[in-house]
């Protein structure tokens, strides 16, 4: 294992951008820009924004949940998280553990609060401006590049990595997170026997390599994993540990025709979960029947569906992203492939990650191939098209009456033509009757 601390790992450096400094999205592509152009981001728009790096790409990390609080929001900031490398050799990668801290506040404000009315300077009383951001690491050696890495939502320590190898892995990385916090932390873990690199299981039974894999919310140490053959496979711990061993159902889930590429359970159902594939489908399925889906849309995009999330605080909404840039949310009660809620066409390339905010049942995240990410409000959305529908209706509308009041004018004209030409004729035929007689 080793252990490495960068301090000074700060801030993104912005860069002037050529061509004005007038603010704009970008939403091109990196190799479009001309030669001396480069790229310039408006830091006033993140609260916080630290760059740190490691010393292989990652394709797939995961935030561990801690104790230090949830929805803080005082600075400095710290977060632990893990990641699975994707090194030049099968025998260079790691599971790596890290600990970022003082994640102080780099955004600069003049006035008291922001726009969302958070009392930002109540906050910097609290924030050691003098401390550099830091990262700490520690790691196990993985068999293979990690396709996905996920840590068990009831003990965060315990996680998972589907390898290239077409093997899962469990870890207990109990002691290397101890390690992350000092002294105190090695011998705490060091109590408990927690200390081994190698996996706590291995399971060996997927005919291919995978990227989905999900830990149960609802029940500890329960997961699904899904593979390039369109096989899914259901977990349980196995013994009152939840990490020592498991059991994996020899019987797969059968639906998919493609790859399976991404899984999420239910929020509040044990046995209920959802899959999206290469196959274009986003299906749900429910662990005490495997010959087939409960639920199923064919054709739930136009290409691959790649990711899709499940909100936790509204539990009949499910959001699914595509190869073709778009991603739709998607309402169970009415899960049929014409009536999505929303069908987003923002991104220029594949979505390659969704989730929805564990705070506001209204607020997503989207990230693409197109190098961007994306927080998504549906509530302002919804509010920004119900305006557009307002204001186009009231548009028509007015034209209508427009319309009516030029018809009514010309009627009434017409009418009152009418009416003077009897008048007329009538004292014409009135009059000619008199001479005649």
């Amino acid at each position: 294992s080793s252990c490495s601390s960068s301090s000074g790992a700060a801030s993104a450096p912005a860069s002037a951008a050529a061509g004005g400094n007038t603010p704009a999205i970008w939403r091109g592509n990196p190799d479009e820009l001309a030669h001396g152009e480069e790229l310039d981001f408006d830091e006033s728009t993140y609260i916080t924004y630290h760059a740190m790096r490691t010393q292989w790409p990652c394709l797939s990390f995961d935030i561990i949940r801690d104790r230090l609080g949830t929805g803080r929001k005082k600075f400095p900031l710290t977060t632990y998280l893990v990641a699975g490398t994707q090194a030049d050799r099968p025998d260079r990668n790691e599971v790596l553990v890290m600990k970022m801290g003082d994640l102080h506040k780099t955004q600069n404000r003049s006035r008291e609060e922001d726009d969302d009315g958070f009392n930002m300077e109540s906050d910097d009383e609290d924030d050691d401006v003098d401390g550099d951001p830091y990262l700490l690491t520690q790691s196990v050696p993985h068999s293979g590049g990690v396709n996905r890495i996920r840590s068990m939502p009831q003990a965060p320590h315990v996680v998972a990595t589907w390898s290239e190898t077409s093997d899962v892995h469990v870890w207990n990385l109990e002691h290397k997170l101890a390690a992350l916090d000092g002294p105190a932390g090695v011998a705490a873990a060091a109590s408990k026997g927690t200390g081994s690199d190698a996996p706590v299981f291995t399971y060996t039974g997927h005919s291919d390599e995978g990227y989905a894999i999900a830990w149960s919310p609802v029940k500890a140490g329960r997961m699904v994993t899904g593979d390039c053959r369109n096989g899914i496979f259901l977990w349980d711990a196995a013994g009152s540990s939840g990490a020592a061993s498991f059991a994996v159902d020899a019987v797969p889930f059968v639906g998919h025709q493609g790859s399976v590429e991404d899984l999420q359970w239910s929020h509040t159902e044990e046995n209920v979960f959802a899959s999206c594939s290469s196959d274009r489908s986003v299906r749900i399925f429910d662990t005490r029947r495997h010959a087939s889906s409960m639920l199923a849309i064919e054709g739930a995009h136009s290409e691959d569906v790649n990711v899709i999330s499940w909100n936790p605080l509204v539990g009949f909404l499910l959001a699914s992203g595509s190869d073709d840039g778009s991603f739709k949310i998607w309402d169970l009660r009415k899960f049929e492939r014409e009536s999505p809620v929303a069908h987003f066409k923002f991104h220029r390339a594949p979505i390659t990650s969704i989730e929805w905010s564990n705070d506001e049942d209204s607020v997503i995240a989207t990230s693409s191939a197109d190098h961007t990410c994306i927080v998504w409000d549906m509530s302002l959305e919804v509010r920004a098209c119900s305006f557009f529908v307002c204001s186009l209706v009231c548009r028509y509308l007015s034209w209508l009456l427009l319309f009516l009041s030029f018809s009514f004018f010309f009627l009434f004209l017409f009418f009152v033509s009418c009416f003077l030409f009897l008048v007329s004729l009538s004292v014409l035929v009135r009059s000619l009757t008199s001479s005649f007689f």
